[in-house]
């Protein structure tokens, strides 16, 4: 995590804060859900592609407004 750590929203341990869940009844999982479709379909593989490699780096930037806001309860 922290590798990452610059890339979370801030307020939470993961998207929403609180373990993936929010208060506005989990609507973050489905910004979630259409930002990392965003990085998939800019060449990010889960698990394989480093945070500091050009491909992630691009997709990040291509993808950042799809970033859910953190929500805090």
């Amino acid at each position: 995590m922290t590798a990452c750590q610059s890339k979370r929203p801030a307020g939470g341990n993961g998207f929403g804060g609180r373990g993936g869940g929010n208060a506005n009844g989990g609507q973050a999982n489905g910004a979630f859900a259409k930002y990392t479709a965003c990085l998939k379909s800019h060449g990010v593989t889960f698990g394989q592609t480093s945070s500091s490699s050009s491909a992630f780096t691009k997709a990040t930037a291509a993808c950042k407004s799809l970033l859910p806001k953190s929500t805090t309860p």
